[in-house]
């Protein structure tokens, strides 16, 4: 009669554990596809794709005897869903569902497409102020090191 009764509670338990972990697992699909459609509004993919097109715009500056066909064969394997699976775990850890939620309501939203459409001249504005920004920093540090002595003055 114990054994029966344990068997009872333990197949009890492995199928309430089962259920549970499968309605997790059906949960985290649906946030995981839910995250998947942000990253493809937002186009992070493409935005990903953009940078290392511009890094080997850089490499074929530094390297220029470098056969151009190389530059594209290469390109040819960076593909831009390698970058959103490595990024929606990123997500889904700091993001809760509801949070991914509002996501897709802005950025599906007539305001989340402009900010979607200027964010790339926005982002680059952005840099050039932040350049700015930094090279007068320099310049006050540079001067105070002169004044202190600690870079002499040329």
């Amino acid at each position: 009669m114990k054994k029966a009764l344990f068997s009872c509670i333990l197949l009890l338990s492995v199928v309430t554990l089962f259920a549970q972990t499968r309605t997790s697992a059906t949960a985290e699909t649906s946030k995981v596809t839910k995250i998947r459609k942000v990253l493809t509004l937002t186009g992070s993919g493409k935005m990903g794709v953009q940078v290392i097109q511009n890094i080997f715009a850089t490499y074929k500056t530094s390297y220029p005897n470098v056969d151009p066909s190389f530059w594209d064969e290469i390109l040819k394997e960076v593909r831009p869903e390698d970058l959103v699976n490595l990024v929606v775990p990123i997500y889904d850890q700091n993001f809760s569902e509801e949070e991914i939620d509002g996501m897709l309501a802005f950025y599906s939203s007539a305001v989340g497409q402009k900010v979607l459409a200027k964010m790339p001249a926005i982002m680059q504005d952005c840099m050039q102020a932040g350049k700015e920004w930094g090279q007068e920093i320099n310049k006050k540090v540079m001067k105070k090191l002169q004044l202190k002595g600690y870079v002499k003055e040329g």
